[in-house]
């Protein structure tokens, strides 16, 4: 039978197989709504992911955000999802819309706004592994957030303790920025904070009574060296 443009259709697929004379089938799939060569105007946004219902007889979907071309996603795999990465603060557009064949015949973009607030690192002192590994971050209410680490950015004599919403961690009154998900309605700025290192001494008195033995210190605070008995 044809299909008709624009037309919905409830579809279940089964696997059948041929083993000699006799016919194998599983059981039928879960119901997929999609219509034919067309894209629904509704689409949905949780978790970093945006999704969109199927559409029949297309070769795939692009997939963009804020406009930008030189960052479209390809999906071609049969899936109507795709994670994103959000760009601003405020409203931000995903657009998606489907391809046949060669890409240049495609249908027109169907969009939808989602808002998003910065999430902005303070290094306090911390110097950048590379380029944007520190700019700020993008998301929406709900979306898996994540926070740089001491890959991305590092101090001589010290280790990354953790994010803070204050200077100076919980000695400035801070709290640890602990959130998987982001609960936030508005900006916010994050404040890293920085532990001295631990480094082990070792003390070789020369053969003298007290052999030889370790200690602790920490970079960037005063120590005092046992004297030798």
């Amino acid at each position: 039978f044809a299909l008709e443009q624009g037309k919905d259709y409830m579809i279940r697929v089964k696997a059948v197989m041929e083993n000699g004379s006799e016919s194998v089938s599983s059981i039928w799939s879960d119901q997929v709504d999609a219509r034919c060569l067309a894209l629904y105007s509704t689409m949905s946004y949780s978790r970093n992911t945006v999704s969109w219902r199927h559409v029949v007889g297309v070769s795939g979907y692009h997939v963009r955000v804020n406009g930008d071309n030189g960052s479209v996603q390809k999906i071609t795999d049969g899936s109507n999802c795709a994670k994103v990465v959000l760009t601003q603060s405020g409203i931000n557009k995903i657009e998606v819309r489907y391809f046949i064949g060669e890409e240049s015949n495609t249908s027109d973009w169907v969009s939808l706004n989602v808002r998003a607030y910065a999430m902005t690192f303070d290094t306090r002192g911390g110097v950048v592994a590379e380029d944007g590994a520190c700019a700020p971050r993008y998301y929406a209410v709900g979306d898996e957030v994540s926070l740089p680490d001491n890959s991305s950015v590092t101090q001589l004599g010290f280790e990354l303790d953790g994010w803070y919403n204050a200077p100076g961690g919980a000695y400035g009154n801070g709290a640890r920025y602990t959130d998987k998900t982001f609960v936030d309605v508005g900006d916010i700025v994050l404040y890293a904070n920085w532990k001295s290192k631990e480094y082990k001494v070792t003390l070789d008195y020369n053969n003298g009574g007290d052999g030889i033995k370790e200690v602790t210190v920490e970079y960037g605070k005063e120590f005092k060296l046992p004297m030798p008995t």
